[in-house]
């Protein structure tokens, strides 16, 4: 049995952020994205070209729960890129995901080597914490919160974060793991509990 060859896939974000994997046999999902734009735009770069038959809603696509949410997609960079639109706003405070299937095919008839899926969420305006990244090296985990202006503090595990700018609060944490929950509090300046978020490392 001939055996066939797979494709490299990146994730690039359009605020820059690029996420990569190599070919590996198991499903893949990356870390959550804060997404304020209500019309976010998506840019999936591939290492070879796409091949325009195998570009449809079936292999690329959003979902809002289990409901694809209606999207177009289009070939950029000579079918090195793909850009994945919403034709409708997303809804502040739900989750989607961006779920991009194996079934991909090359110009060349390669495939992937696994689902890959990026869950992202909507920014709330009203939400006392209103953006969570963090940072994976070296088994070390950089979180920085943004918050609402009224938020005095926030803690991950019962742990004190710095404040490091406007309403951001950051700390590196070295006990945690892959696959792992923690949880997110915001206080206010009388130490009254504003927001409980639960966030899960991807891994």
């Amino acid at each position: 049995m001939k055996l066939v060859k797979k494709i490299v896939l990146s994730v690039v974000l359009i605020s820059a952020l690029v996420i990569s994997f190599s070919p590996e046999t198991s499903a893949k999902s990356f870390p959550s994205q804060m997404v304020e734009n209500l019309n976010k735009s998506w840019k999936i770069k591939f290492s070879q070209p796409v091949h325009s038959e195998s570009l449809d809603a079936s292999q690329i696509y959003i979902l809002d729960g289990t409901r694809k949410i209606p999207t177009t997609l289009q070939r950029l960079d000579g079918g090195y890129t793909v850009e994945v639109k919403p034709l409708q706003p997303y809804q502040p405070g739900k989750t989607y995901h961006l779920e991009v299937l194996p079934t991909i095919k090359s110009e060349s008839g390669k495939f992937l080597s696994s689902k890959t899926s990026m869950p992202f969420e909507i920014a709330d305006p009203s939400a006392a914490i209103q953006s969570i990244k963090h940072v994976a090296g070296e088994g070390l985990y950089n979180f920085k919160i943004k918050a609402r202006s009224d938020v005095y503090n926030v803690k991950i595990n019962d742990v004190d974060l710095h404040l490091t700018g406007w309403n951001e609060f950051s700390h590196t944490f070295l006990n945690l793991k892959a696959g792992s929950t923690v949880s997110i509090r915001a206080y206010s300046s009388t130490n009254q509990i504003l927001e409980t978020k639960s966030y899960t490392i991807a891994q």
